[in-house]
């Protein structure tokens, strides 16, 4: 699959980077490989450790999306060739919730995808069987350019198809445009930021108002009120934002 520099991978205990997966993350340069074929993610993991990065594979367009957010990756190799959703609508998604750089990695002809992913936004084109110095230092090459570049402040949450941006104050839902007031989307970021879980009543109303007095839970049960109407299918009975009765608000991110 991969040709040449074979003693890149021929001593595993050798790694400089960590295995994302299975470790915690540390300040190396992220990459996240999409990619359906385990055998694959597990040897570019290999590779790419031993090259000092940081390293996290998943298989489909779900996961690749869900860990994107979570990981913040500084690049993304992502295949072509992937079930359900092809790379190029893969690529769609992740640019909904990241501006990493996003690297096609294809062992269909060259000449048949390198124009369409150059002209959609990719920020480089490999085909396989590929040398694996050429990708270190493409990577490597890739990361140094986009260290400059502001990281999109958005949360995505695929299962219910919700994004926030948090730093035009623009909210979808269901792939249409939410309009909020300006404590409701407050409101709805502080939920997002650590969704799913509760929120304490006194958490919210302090970072909204600065103070939790009885006259800042009324005004919260309102904005709350406001909210569901404008995000639930039936406001009168919320699947997304919950009230746990005597502790607190939380935002329901899966069905």
């Amino acid at each position: 699959m991969l040709q040449g520099d074979t003693s890149t991978i021929s001593n595993v205990s050798q790694f400089m980077g960590t295995d994302l997966d299975n470790y915690h993350e540390t300040d190396k340069p992220r990459v996240l490989i999409v990619d359906n074929d385990p055998d694959y993610v597990s040897m570019m993991k290999i590779i790419l450790r031993q090259a000092d990065f940081d390293v996290s594979g998943v298989y489909d367009y779900r996961a690749a999306v869900e860990r994107c957010v979570e990981l913040k990756p500084d690049v993304i190799l992502l295949d072509l060739m992937m079930p359900e959703v092809d790379g190029y609508g893969i690529f769609q998604m992740l640019r909904n919730v990241t501006n990493a750089p996003i690297v096609f990695v294809s062992a269909a002809p060259r000449t048949d995808h390198l124009f369409r992913s150059l002209e959609l936004g990719a920020d480089d084109y490999i085909s396989k069987p590929f040398h694996n110095s050429e990708i270190i230092a493409r990577l490597n090459k890739i990361i140094r350019q986009s260290r400059n570049d502001a990281p999109v402040n958005v949360r995505f949450f695929p299962q219910v198809d919700l994004r926030i941006d948090l730093e035009t104050r623009e909210v979808s839902l269901r792939g249409k445009a939410v309009r909020l007031l300006p404590r409701e989307f407050s409101m709805l970021s502080i939920l997002a930021e650590q969704a799913p879980r509760n929120i304490p009543y006194e958490k919210i109303t302090q970072q909204l108002w600065g103070e939790d007095t009885p006259r800042t839970r009324a005004h919260l049960k309102t904005l709350a009120f406001g909210l569901r109407r404008k995000l639930e299918i039936n406001p009168s009975r919320p699947k997304m934002l919950v009230n746990n009765r005597g502790i607190g608000y939380q935002l329901i991110t899966q069905p």
